[in-house]
């Protein structure tokens, strides 16, 4: 049986460069949200700075929270991609507008890099040792 050192420890480099996620026909770079990726907390941080009384009152509308989050995720999470093409098959450059794009018109990719960003398995130095060799 494992410590709680060793089941929940991760390789914070990795966390923060990122590990590549093969979805078959493109691979997504993402890093972790959070955690070793200092600058997720930097960015939501600055983010939500301008709507903080919102926030407080409560009364900060699902859109704009949703606009944060894709943001968010778009400058930190999602860090590149790889022969990912628009709905007419043309590549489409990793730039920051075309991820909150996809993020917004795609939500069920977002919701996944969103799990997967949470999942400590991804960040651990073994699992990336191993999806290397595959």
């Amino acid at each position: 049986m494992s410590g709680a050192y060793e089941l929940f420890g991760t390789d914070t480099n990795l966390e923060k460069s990122g590990v590549t996620i093969d979805y078959g026909s493109f691979k997504a770079v993402i890093a972790a949200a959070g955690y070793g990726n200092t600058e997720y907390d930097k960015v939501k941080a600055e983010l939500m700075q301008p709507h903080r009384l919102d926030i407080q009152a409560g009364t900060l509308p699902d859109e704009i929270v949703q606009q944060i989050e894709r943001e968010l995720y778009a400058r930190t999470v999602l860090l590149t991609w790889f022969d990912f093409t628009d709905k007419d098959g043309e590549l489409l450059e990793p730039t920051l507008e075309n991820k909150i794009r996809v993020l917004k018109e795609i939500p069920r990719f977002f919701t996944d890099i969103i799990r997967l960003s949470n999942d400590i398995r991804k960040f651990k130095a073994e699992a990336e040792e191993a999806d290397a060799k595959n």
